[in-house]
Formats: C-alpha cells, structure tokens, sequence
C-alpha cells in the first residue's frame, strides 16, 4: 500500500495522510488529487510519500489523480514553497494559485473543472493527388457547398472549430457532417480556445508609433543587455513621468523575449488596465497572447491557462493571478504601475505580486520590470541602495509638456456651487466644453468611516505622535490613534479657529456626476466607479467611447486615474485632493500623491495643452505642492525622511497581526494575550494593540497590533510561532490573521 501526503486548500497548516489505489504511482509533486475530506470532496495537492499512516488513524482512498505529468516547474515549486514560509500560510492555498480558479477546492458534481469545453474541429483534408482530386470534384459536382468545403479543408494549415470554419464560409454544419461521412475530412473533438480578444471587438484601438524616443531606446537597450545576460541582473525600476511611453519600453522587452523564444508575463494592477494592454500587445503579438484576470469567464481562464501550458501562448497579461501563470520559466516578468495595492491579496496568502515577481525572477534568473511615474517608497529606495537598478523617461512623448496644475483653495477662492463643484471647476467645464474637448473629474471614494473637519478653516483631528488623521467612533464617541492608540475627545468647537462648523465629509460620484448634469444639459456625461463596470467589458466599453469623443464628461473613481491614454482629454478635475490624506493609515500622503500624479497625467496627451485643477481646503500641504509641480523626488525626500522618524517602511519591516471573532470582549482578551507573547522579543517593536480601524467587519469584531524589525528574520521566527500555536492562542470562534508587508491597516 503506497502512501502519500497532501496538501488540501483549506486554511489549516498541515498535511493530511491518504493512501493510493493498488498499483497506482506516486503522483507527481504538487499534481492535483480528488480526495475525501469529512463529507466533502476536495480537489488537494499531492507532495510527497508517506512512510507511514498516522497513528488511530483510518485512511480514506484518493479517488482520482487529476494531472498524469508534473505542472509545476522546480523552480515554480520553490516559489510556492517560499511564499508559504515568507506569507505563513498553509502551502495548500498557495499551490492553488497556479492553478486555474474552479480547478481546485470543492469538486462539484463530480467535475473537477480543469478542461475548458471541447467542440468539434475540422482538421486538415489530406492531399489527394491531382487524379484524385478530378475525382472528388466531380463527385461533388451537384453539390457545391460540399465542394467549396472540401477545397477549403485542403488549404488548412491546423484544425479550426467547426462552428469556426463553417461560419467563414457561409455554409451549414450539415455540409461537414456529410464530408465527413464521406470520408473526405476528419472530425475530431478537441479543447475549444474561448480567447474573448478574439478578433479584437472587445480591445480599444491603438495608435500608431513612431521611433523610440533617446530616452526610451536607453531603457530598452539596459534591458535588452540583462535579457542577453551581459548586464546587471538587479530588479529594474522604470521610473517614468505620465505620457513618456513606458508601454513601449515594455513591448520591446517581450518582443526580445519572444524573437529568443522565452516566455514572458506582463501584469497590470486591475482589470479595467486590461483592455489597452492586451490592445497594445495583441496588435504586434497576436495570439501569442493569453489573457488571465477574474473578470473573464472560467472556461476563458481555464483555456487561456491550458495555451500557456501548452506553448500555444507566450505572453501572460493579466492582474496578479497572472504571475503563476503556467509558463514554466519566465525570462521577463513586468509589473505595470507597481506601486498600486492592487498587487496585494487581501486573503490568505495575503503576498504582494510586486515582491513575488521579484523572488520569482531571482529564482529562475530571469528578468523583472517595475514600472511606475510614481514608484512605491520601498522600490524607490531599494533603487537608491543600489539593490533595484532606475532606468527614468524623464519627458513625455514628442516633448509634449506636463499639465499646467492649479491648486483652488475652497476655504477662499474657489465658493462651492454645488456637490463637489467649486466655481473655478465650473468655468473650467463650460470652456473646455465649449471648445470640443474631453474632461475627467476624478472623486476617490475609498472611504470607510468619516473623519472631522471644520469647514471654516481646513482642520482635521491629527495624532501627535504618528502624522495621521483620528479616526471617529460613533458608539463610544471618541478621537483615536489606530497606531499608537492616542486618544481624544471630540471637540465642541474647532481648535485651530474656534468655528463652530464641524463636520464629518463625505461625497459621492453619482452627486457629482448629477451636479455637472444640472450645469451642462447638453453635455454626454459618463460615470466609472464600481457601480457602473460591473457587466462584462464595461471598462473596455466606456475606455472606447472616449477614444471614438462619444463622451464629454467621465466622472470616476481611482479607475480613471491612470492607464488611460486618451489624447482628447484637455481638462481634469480632482474633486477633493485632500481626503485620501486623512486615512488612518502611515501610507495616506503617499497614496494621495501617487493618486494626483496619476490623474492629472491623464491631461494634455493630445494636442490641445492640458489643465488641472485640484480643489482642497488644505492648498499648503506639501503632497498637494509636490503633485501639482509633478515633483516626485521632492515628495520621495520628504516622506521617507518622516516615515524613517516614525519608524514605518521602507526604513523597517512591518507585519500587522488582526484577531478577530464575534464577541467583542474576547477578541479584546486574546489581542492582549498575543501581544504579552511577542513582547520583549529581540529585534522586535510592537506597536498596540488596538481596535483596528475597520473595527467591525462582516459581522466580527477585529483587534490589531503591529509588529517592526529592521531585518525580516525576528518577524519569520515569532509570526511562524504565532501561526504554530494560533488555537492555543486564539481557540473558540476567533480567527488570527496575519498580514505580512502589509499595504493598508484598515
């Protein structure tokens, strides 16, 4: 009796001992399993022989062994194997990411659900002869159809859906059902290619390119080197200014890759970033493309998947999914806009794709591009230390010039005439109305509990001691620190002005988009949030009407501020630059700045000279000043220099441990229990604990502390302990999570 053990994608840290049916082999590492678990069956992963069954223990049958040949690579396997151990998560939900989503878990109804669908193709007709073919003919005489079928049979170069080849000739299914049974072409059921980018309907245009600008041609060429192996193998950053063709650096990289024969990854942080992306590289790369991203159905992933696997695809494009893609080993891997927090999973295994990207490439000696006009802290000073190599494009295309940037203070110049409009805003719509032109007004509405401000001077209640906004509670009215857990009460009056006018903020797009309606009846006026793209291709839909100047006025979320390049956009609006800045949160002045560069780089991409208005009640503030200059190095000089005071990344190393449960008390005592275990440990600071910010979320109650170092190894040794003796510790009905680089505290 062969035994072996399994890893089950369930979140529990351990592998389950099961026994093979009579003479079957051992399934290759990391092959997907059937297999009972209590009354459900699971789709598991096999790891390795078991010497011997657990003691007591009665062993379940697997029942079926789902891939005959290895999936994983070794080098892939090792990622796995890391992202576990780094990401202290149990290996079974980190082997499930490189498998396509339906094909692991929950076996229902006894499918598995890694085949995409298989129709009927018309597979090449065999040459005949010349004699032969008189014969054929003729045959088929008094019957043309099968004759234009048969003819058309010849000249395939590979098999075609029938549905496929039927269509393009205008004829029935029922002609190559009689071909067939005459024995003049061949049927076969084979894996239908669901590829949704087919014939490109779905994917915006694509404008046409000159040659690379000097600046670019020297990023490609540094690549270039490294992909070649005679240059620096360190993580590349491509630091890029809005408009200065960084796009076009990474197309040249895969085209290297692709003229070599290596495979490649591309990934952008969202789907609504897909369309123009896959637009780009389809146009030169074709069907060298797969696409893999959640919007898409699952037997689209499940084929995109299996064309990668195969070799029939080169190039995986996708959000962050798309880095296990199946391609065995990746000579190129680019993340599109690193510095985003779509890159981080907010389940477990909760990793970053910007830091796997870069272990990934570091394991199979590969080479990796962070692009990014507004880099992440951290990989900007990864390239300061040397350890990240900074390619820049310091100017826009055909020297195009940044958007002229104005800040309208709303405590004074600029009287608010209706929800999120200031009259500033207002006359810079009718004139760029008036003239033909495209605007964007953008209103960043991730917001979960609202902050206090007076509306007579711009205050906001602030920690001392940590540099962010005080979070308000309602049910035991309060002011609290969710760092340092500084605590006030909630002023009567404004302290810095003694107004009376205190409020909490708030505002919506659809207010906005109604406001701009009632001022402009005639103009075409779109929304993009996450209200309006929930149907399939709505970002591509929306993304074409402005390419075709279908629309006068997008108003949007943070979707519209960035990967559009739309030439007829003149004006830009930002609604209210300043409330990302009272998140509580270290990272809110860096969220904000990278928010406002990425939307007001949306202006002035045409010919028409761009403009951008940002509306604050806080027009001093550096991030606002750094923005609107468009003067990334001076924010990066500022910010880190403070983060470094107060201790955050990228001067240390950061994990934040929530507990969490329904009962309020008991997630209190267990916080605090797991707080005295990792207190006093050498190397480590903890910060807490306290109620996390989101304090309740889907019905539990949450308790957060932070734990610092300076290097990575005092956070492996006590988060792998917590991880250990996480039902000692917790036990019950409460959960302990672990968040390991965390990119937000909420």
């Amino acid at each position: 009796m062969t035994l072996i053990r399994v890893a089950l994608p369930l979140p529990l840290d351990r592998l389950f001992t099961y026994r093979l049916p009579d003479d079957a082999p051992l399934p290759a590492r990391g092959a997907r399993v059937v297999v009972g678990f209590g009354r459900r069956r699971l789709v598991a992963f096999a790891i390795d022989a078991a010497e011997e069954a657990p003691e007591g223990v009665r062993l379940r049958r697997v029942e079926r062994v789902v891939d005959a040949e290895p999936v994983l690579s070794e080098t892939e396997w090792a990622l796995a194997e890391w992202m576990a151990r780094y990401y202290v998560a149990p290996l079974g939900l980190v082997l499930r990411l490189f498998y396509p989503a339906g094909s692991t878990g929950e076996v229902e109804d006894g499918r598995v659900g890694d085949g995409a669908p298989r129709r009927l193709h018309v597979l090449p007709a065999a040459d005949p002869g010349e004699a032969e073919r008189e014969n054929v003919l003729e045959t088929l005489s008094r019957a043309p159809q099968q004759r234009r079928a048969w003819m058309a049979a010849l000249e395939l170069d590979a098999p075609i859906e029938r549905s496929a080849f039927c269509d393009a000739l205008g004829i029935s299914e029922g002609v190559v059902v009689a071909l067939a049974a005459r024995g003049l072409l061949a049927l076969e059921e084979r894996e239908a290619s669901l590829d949704p980018y087919a014939g490109g309907g779905a994917l915006p245009e694509v404008a046409a390119e000159g040659a690379p600008s000097p600046e670019q041609g020297t990023a490609i060429e540094a690549i270039r080197a490294a992909l070649e192996g005679s240059g620096p193998v360190a993580p590349f950053l491509l630091q890029g200014v809005t408009g200065s063709g960084k796009t076009r650096v990474y197309v040249e990289a895969v085209a290297e890759v692709v003229k070599r024969g290596g495979r490649a990854i591309v990934l952008v942080p969202e789907i609504g970033l897909a369309a123009p992306t896959v637009a780009r590289f389809r146009s030169q790369f074709g069907d060298r493309v797969a696409v893999l991203h959640s919007g898409l159905s699952r037997g689209e992933r499940v084929s995109a998947w299996n064309r990668l696997r195969s070799g029939d695809a080169s190039i995986a494009i996708g959000a962050r999914s798309a880095l296990f893609a199946p391609v065995g080993r990746a000579d190129l891997v680019v993340v599109d806009e690193e510095h985003e927090t779509a890159y981080k999973q907010d389940e477990t295994p909760r990793y970053l794709a910007r830091d796997v990207a870069v272990y990934r490439a570091a394991l199979e000696g590969g080479v990796v591009v962070l692009g990014s006009a507004t880099p992440s802290l951290e990989s900007r000073a990864r390239a300061g230390a040397g350890k990240y190599r900074r390619l820049t494009l310091p100017d826009r295309i055909a020297a195009r010039p940044m958007p002229a940037v104005e800040i309208v203070d709303l405590a004074r110049e600029g009287a608010l005439v209706g929800p999120g409009l200031s009259d500033v805003l207002v006359e810079a719509l009718g004139k760029a109305l008036a003239a033909g032109d495209q605007a964007l007004l953008f209103l960043n509405r991730r917001g979960f509990a609202s902050f206090v401000q007076c509306t007579d001077c711009g205050w906001v209640g602030s920690c001392p001691n940590c540099r962010i906004s005080l979070t308000y509670h309602r049910r035991s009215p309060r002011l609290q620190c969710h760092y340092c857990d500084h605590r006030e009460s909630v002023p009567d009056t404004c302290p810095a002005c003694a107004g009376r006018r205190l409020d909490t903020r708030g505002l919506g797009t659809q207010q906005v988009e109604a406001a701009v309606a009632a001022r402009f009846p005639a103009a075409r006026i779109e929304r993009m949030d996450l209200d309006t793209t929930g149907p399939k291709w709505s970002h591509a839909r929306l993304y074409r009407a402005m390419q075709a100047r279908e629309i006068d006025v997008l108003v949007g979320t943070q979707m519209i501020a960035k990967g559009f390049d739309l030439p007829g956009v003149a004006l830009v609006g930002v609604v209210s630059a300043d409330t990302a800045l009272h998140f509580p949160d270290f990272r809110s002045s860096e969220r904000t700045f990278q928010l406002l560069v990425q939307v007001a780089g949306r202006a002035g991409r045409g010919d028409a000279p761009g403009r951008v208005l940002f509306q604050t009640w806080l027009p001093e503030h550096f991030v606002l000043a750094a923005a609107a200059a468009h003067d990334y190095e001076a924010f990066y000089a500022r910010e880190v220099k403070d983060r470094e005071a107060l201790g955050y990344p990228p001067a240390t190393r950061l994990a934040n441990v929530v507990v969490s449960g329904p009962d309020p008390e008991s997630v209190e005592e267990v916080i605090g229990r797991v707080a005295e275990r990792v207190r006093g440990r050498e190397g480590l600071t903890v910060v807490g604990p306290a109620p996390a910010p989101l304090e309740r979320l889907r019905g539990r109650w949450r308790h957060h502390l932070l734990l610092k170092a300076a290097s990575p190894q005092p956070l492996d040794r006590v988060l792998r302990e917590l991880a250990r003796r996480e039902e000692e510790l917790v036990g019950g009905s409460n959960r302990l999570e672990i968040d390991r680089d965390p990119l937000s505290l909420l």
